[in-house]
């Protein structure tokens, strides 16, 4: 029976023109107990398709479990139907247009050296549609902490792996905006740690097919996640707001 250790969470949608490139960066890591699990939210290009084909390739059609979603659902609904599904104790996120580096998992996994640590992540650079890179390049501090991290997201999401055994298997609440972040505050509440690996281990791609939003809007779900979620004060949530827009100018902002 095929050995699994990470579960690799992959939501997709229309991603045709990445897809082959991100799953090959999948199939190339140098820690080979992953399985991968392809969440696909009713794409109507060749997607699907695609990933077969790549897993194919490389001999690993059997570490991946495809799923499709019957209509748009979010790629939130699509990473918590693949967390729900994960078999490994070590859950990691990988969107369908970003890239990892070979020796991703084979560098992070032994950052879970003390029982504190509940989710490790690492730098990552940023690059365009065709792979190039933009001159942009983020490394998270090597510790962070709940209060840390409230005021400053320091997770790229494409490189999160959190260890089920010690939290339970986590999903990313229903919000309208910033679940990746919610889930590493769950993670980590009240007592856990973040560690950061100071390297860059993935490509966060930017393109026109990216999601994102106006300035404003950030700054809007950024207060209510601290307001409606959290529960934070509303003193202690324009604190928190604050420190967060003044430090995401600083080399550590991943967000």
């Amino acid at each position: 029976m095929m050995s699994v250790t990470v579960s690799i969470v992959m939501p997709s949608f229309n991603s045709e023109k990445y897809i082959e490139d991100a799953i090959t960066s999948v199939c190339l890591q140098t820690f080979e107990e992953w399985e991968l699990l392809l969440v696909d939210d009713a794409s109507d290009d060749r997607t699907i398709s695609l990933a077969q084909r790549t897993l194919l390739s490389y001999g690993h059609s059997q570490r991946a479990r495809l799923f499709s979603n019957p209509k748009r659902c979010g790629p939130a609904f699509s990473r918590n139907r693949a967390i729900r599904e994960a078999r490994g104790r070590w859950i990691a996120f990988l969107d369908s247009d970003d890239l990892w580096t070979p020796n991703k998992l084979e560098m992070q996994l032994p950052m879970f050296d003390k029982p504190e640590v509940r989710l490790v992540c690492g730098g990552y650079s940023v690059v365009d549609g065709d792979g190039k890179e933009i001159g942009t390049r983020y490394v998270p501090p090597l510790q962070a902490n709940y209060t840390d991290m409230l005021y400053l997201n320091t997770v790229g999401c494409l490189t999160a792996i959190y260890d089920s055994e010690r939290t339970g298997k986590v999903t990313m609440p229903p919000l309208p905006s910033r679940q990746d972040y919610a889930l590493w505050l769950d993670l980590i509440r009240p007592h856990g740690l973040v560690h950061g690996l100071p390297c860059l281990v993935g490509k966060y791609r930017i393109h026109g097919n990216s999601v994102s939003s106006n300035k404003l809007a950030a700054v809007y779900w950024q207060y209510h996640l601290y307001r409606s979620y959290e529960n934070l004060p509303v003193l202690k949530s324009l604190y928190c707001l604050w420190n967060h827009l003044i430090k995401k100018r600083t080399k550590y902002s991943l967000s």
